[in-house]
């Protein structure tokens, strides 16, 4: 056997069949472009109010997210066993972009973009269980965890594109179509995921769905990461709903946070969790809260662009140690 053949068996070892590497790439670009659309949703508030609506209104209007995610989160389990995890991504990606759009369809009112952001919590809800199950089915060998990283480090990595997108969008030419043209990516998402789905077919999950979410909130051992997750998750959801009120006010770029948070990701991903393997997860788990409060107290103290970047970096450090090392805490327990 030839090595370009010995080269292609042992890649096509990292793959279930019928995926391919070429397969992956582009669910993995799909994904970066779906969140890309979503993450130039942080100015959301700031676009609102060039059409009358208070900048903090918007802010809670998106907080409502959470609410469907967390019900269509439980949902999109039971859809993916029956439908197969491809066939949630294109949905959920569908739902996300109808949501997007309707920001600049919709007579902007308190009401409309509460309705809008409930929609894309539908979406999202549904689509990013999917999206990671798709991932887990696609992987297997000795590469399936760095695969795996890549997979969901698109989501991070779309803060790179949708603040500075929408913030260039908007400082050039203002709101109108300002829905449209970050929509974009949204739509590049919906055809890649439309393609593979006609390319792979709709794969049911072979494993059976056994949820047991009651009994799992009784476990005392598990209290603790619980309140930990419910801690984080309410700082990420004030730096999605209200950072860009906070900076507008101050007359700061939100890209000032919001690239300098994504570089915080990506090193406490690939370079945080190595260094704290040795020390245990309650430690970790800690410190990474601090290390968020410290940045969201900064931000509210303090002012001026170094400031701004510094405290991002940090955000995003502490919210990548925290996520996964909790994660990670409540995934072994109940295995």
């Amino acid at each position: 056997m030839n090595p370009a053949a010995i080269e292609n068996l042992r890649m096509s070892d990292d793959f279930v069949q019928p995926y391919s590497k070429g397969a992956f790439w582009l669910s993995a670009l799909a994904l970066l472009c779906c969140f890309s659309m979503t993450t130039s949703q942080a100015l959301l508030p700031v676009v609102m109010s060039e059409y009358g609506i208070a900048q903090a209104s918007v802010g809670y209007a998106m907080s409502t997210t959470g609410i469907s995610v967390l019900i269509f989160g439980v949902v999109s389990g039971l859809f993916i066993s029956r439908f197969g995890a491809l066939a949630g991504v294109v949905l959920g990606t569908a739902i996300m972009l109808v949501a997007h759009l309707s920001f600049g369809l919709v007579v902007p009112s308190e009401w409309s973009v509460t309705a809008s952001r409930f929609l894309h919590g539908i979406g999202a809800g549904m689509g990013l269980p999917a999206a990671m199950a798709f991932a887990t089915a696609m992987l297997q060998g000795k590469n399936a965890t760095a695969y795996f990283g890549i997979f969901t480090s698109m989501i991070a990595g779309a803060n790179l594109i949708g603040p500075p997108l929408g913030e260039w969008y908007l400082s050039t030419y203002g709101a109108d179509g300002y829905f449209l043209v970050t929509a974009i990516p949204g739509a590049a998402s919906l055809v890649i995921f439309l393609g593979l789905l006609f390319r792979f077919g709709s794969r049911q999950l072979s494993q059976k769905l056994h949820i047991h979410y009651f009994a799992l909130l009784k476990r005392r051992d598990l209290h603790l990461p619980f309140i930990g997750l419910l801690v984080i998750g309410s700082f990420w959801g004030y730096v999605i709903s209200f950072i860009s009120v906070a900076f507008a006010e101050r007359g700061l770029a939100v890209s000032l946070f919001f690239i300098p948070m994504t570089c915080g990701l990506f090193f406490g991903r690939f370079v945080g969790l190595r260094l704290a393997r040795s020390y245990s997860n309650n430690a970790v788990g800690l410190t990474a809260v601090v290390l968020t409060a410290a940045a969201l107290f900064t931000t509210s103290t303090l002012s001026g662009k170094p400031v701004s970047m510094i405290a991002g970096a940090v955000f995003g450090l502490g919210y990548s140690l925290a996520y996964q090392t909790l994660g990670m805490w409540i995934s072994i327990a109940v295995s």
